[in-house]
């Protein structure tokens, strides 16, 4: 319950009654923007002639614009909550995942929520590999590498965009993946980038495998739990990690490192970046090939092959 000194705290607080209208104004605007967004992206939930004239370049667009504003939330999360100094820093994997479950249920039947390169990379390594072992012409005719590299680009160019906007939030220092520190008897040293290469490597291998079997299995076909089971494994690996190796699981996560202000000449957050553009790659055609193993009975026959989870 309420004390008279809770109460008289409320005397030192800086932003009193002259800054209510900031929580009303801010989410109100929010709202706004969210609505037009969804029109740009749902242009036949309009009922005018000009809206379904333009309907059709529009959803060609939608895709994009829902993996810039998932990797967006996800990156702007990740940068706010994982900062240096948050009381409340060792809940930052549960932020990440609960965004990325969210973002997942958002924006899954339009874009099939990627958020990551890695992820678009085993996703298209999985078709490839299918397309080898299959003359289906309808396979053939949805593996389209030029969109697999726009989503990649876009995944970027949001990351970047979501950490200069955290720096307009927090200041100059935002959170990004970074390499722990170990105190061995007073001798501060880094984490091996070796070791910090197995670790991003495996993580980002559960979580692509978990994708794929979420999104593009056909035994899972028109299944619920997608969004929940890629959240958690998110939130999961990001809560093993975050104090070890930074938790990217995601190239266009380490690229946070280049919005934050290098403090004490310390430029591991530009020199690692390589690790996570390096590591979750290569564990994304891993968990790739190990999925097209496991699932050997969706390549023959080819009709059964890429159900509609894979859009």
């Amino acid at each position: 319950m309420w004390s008279a000194a809770d109460f008289a705290k409320f005397d030192s607080i800086e932003t009193g009654a002259d800054k209510v209208w900031i929580h009303m104004v801010g989410p109100l605007v929010g709202a706004i923007f969210a609505g037009m967004l969804f029109l740009l992206t749902h242009p036949r939930e309009l009922d005018s002639e000009t809206a379904r004239r333009f309907a059709k370049p529009h959803e060609a667009a939608a895709p994009i614009v829902i993996e810039f504003v998932g990797t967006f939330l996800i990156a702007f999360t990740y940068a706010c909550s994982a900062v240096v100094g948050n009381p409340l820093g060792q809940l930052a994997a549960l932020s990440v995942g609960c965004m990325a479950a969210a973002q997942v249920y958002a924006g899954g039947v339009t874009s099939g929520a990627h958020y990551n390169p890695a992820v678009t990379l085993a996703v298209l390594v999985r078709r490839k590999l299918v397309e080898f072992y299959s003359s289906s012409e309808r396979l053939k005719k949805r593996l389209v590498e030029p969109l697999a590299v726009m989503f990649m680009i876009t995944q970027c160019v949001a990351a970047l965009c979501a950490g200069g906007f955290a720096r307009g939030v927090l200041g100059d220092t935002i959170g990004f993946p970074a390499l722990q520190r170990i105190d061995n008897d007073g001798l501060v040293t880094v984490l091996p980038q070796g070791r910090a290469v197995f670790g991003e490597l495996v993580a980002t291998a559960v979580l692509a495998y978990v994708v794929l079997h979420s999104f593009t299995s056909e035994k899972s076909t028109g299944n619920g739990f997608f969004g929940l089971s890629i959240g958690l494994v998110v939130c999961g690996l990001t809560g093993t990690l975050l104090r070890v190796t930074g938790a990217a699981l995601s190239p266009a996560i380490g690229l946070l490192g280049l919005c934050t202000e290098v403090i004490n000449d310390d430029t591991s957050a530009q020199h690692n970046i390589w690790i996570y553009w390096v590591a979750c790659p290569v564990g994304a055609v891993i968990a790739a090939m190990l999925f097209h193993v496991i699932s050997f009975d969706e390549v023959d026959p080819p009709h059964r092959i890429m159900t509609k989870n894979t859009a």
